[in-house]
């Protein structure tokens, strides 16, 4: 298992096509563990979980998927699948932040990312919040 800040081991499955709107999807190799600052709350990713960069591939000029975000990317797909703690959208999002933060990049990257998932996350997450309540019915 590795921890963060280690990059984690992952996959490429070719779903998506890097050059359209579609995102590429990576899967986790190996457990991932990461401890949340803001409530001390640790977060293990369990192998095999999917996740995806949704960025349309002109904007990878200023945000690569691969890059500096690709950690906040995977634990922010978690935060927003499986809500693990019981936590907002703006939580969840705010992890996204704090985590792109922890890592000392530029700035002006993870705050254009960040403002693109507060504006354009609604639809995954009420997507995943009804797959819930479908689930716990």
């Amino acid at each position: 298992m590795k921890t963060f800040p280690q990059q984690p081991s992952v996959f490429m499955a070719p779903i998506g096509d890097q050059r359209s709107w579609r995102p590429t999807l990576w899967i986790l190799d190996e457990d991932y563990r990461i401890t949340q600052y803001l409530n001390r709350k640790e977060l293990i990713i369990e192998s095999g979980f999917p996740f995806s960069a949704s960025i349309p591939w002109p904007f990878w000029i200023l945000i690569k998927p691969t890059g500096t975000l690709f950690i906040p990317g995977l634990v922010h797909d978690n935060l927003y699948k499986y809500n693990p703690f019981n936590w907002t959208r703006k939580q969840c999002d705010y992890c996204f932040w704090e985590i792109a933060e922890r890592m000392k990049h530029r700035k002006y990257r993870h705050s254009a990312a960040y403002y693109s998932v507060r504006v354009g996350g609604l639809n995954a997450w009420n997507e995943h919040r009804r797959y819930q309540r479908k689930e716990n019915k």
